[in-house]
C-alpha cells in the first residue's frame, strides 16, 4: 500500500510539475525563438520589446504521439537532407514531449501589443525541442 500511495503521489507531482513548466515564460527558450522569428520574418527590432511587459499564457498542452513525431521528423528530413527519420522520431518524442500551444503577448516601448500562437515541443529537460511554427493574432508594431 506504501508503494501504492507513493506511486501515485510521484506521479500526480510529475503531471503536475510538467504543466507548471517555465516554457511559457518571457524568458524562456520558445519565448527567444519567438522574438528570433519577430526579429527574421516580421523585422521588428528587438530593442522596441519590454520584456517585463511580455505575458504568456499556456493554451494547450498535448503529448506528442507517433504520428506527429513522424510528422515533425519528416519536415526535418525535407528541410535537412537526412535520411535518419528513426532518430528524427524519437527527438519529438522522448522525455515525456509535448506539444505546447502558447499565447504571447509582446508590448513595445510606444505601449503597443503584437500577440502570437506559438506552437513548440518541449520535454521534461528542453523548452525547445522544436519550434513548430506561429500565427500572428494581432499586431500593431
Amino acid at each position: 500500500m506504501k508503494y501504492l500511495m507513493l506511486l501515485l503521489y510521484l506521479a500526480a507531482f510529475s503531471s503536475v510539475a510538467f504543466i507548471d513548466n517555465n516554457c511559457k515564460e518571457p524568458h524562456s527558450g520558445t519565448a527567444i525563438a519567438m522574438t528570433d522569428k519577430m526579429s527574421d520574418i516580421l523585422n521588428i527590432d528587438k530593442n522596441t520589446i519590454v520584456k517585463e511587459k511580455t505575458k504568456a499564457e499556456l493554451i494547450f498542452n498535448e503529448p506528442v504521439n507517433d504520428i506527429l513525431s513522424g510528422q515533425y521528423a519528416l519536415e526535418t528530413l525535407k528541410n535537412a537532407q537526412s535520411e535518419k527519420i528513426p532518430r528524427l522520431k524519437e527527438l519529438f518524442s522522448q522525455y515525456n514531449a509535448r506539444n505546447l500551444i502558447i499565447k504571447f503577448t509582446f508590448r513595445s516601448v510606444d505601449n503597443k501589443e503584437d500577440v502570437f500562437l506559438v506552437s513548440a515541443i518541449a520535454n521534461d529537460y528542453e523548452c525547445d525541442v522544436n519550434f513548430n511554427g506561429f500565427i500572428t493574432v494581432k499586431r500593431e508594431f
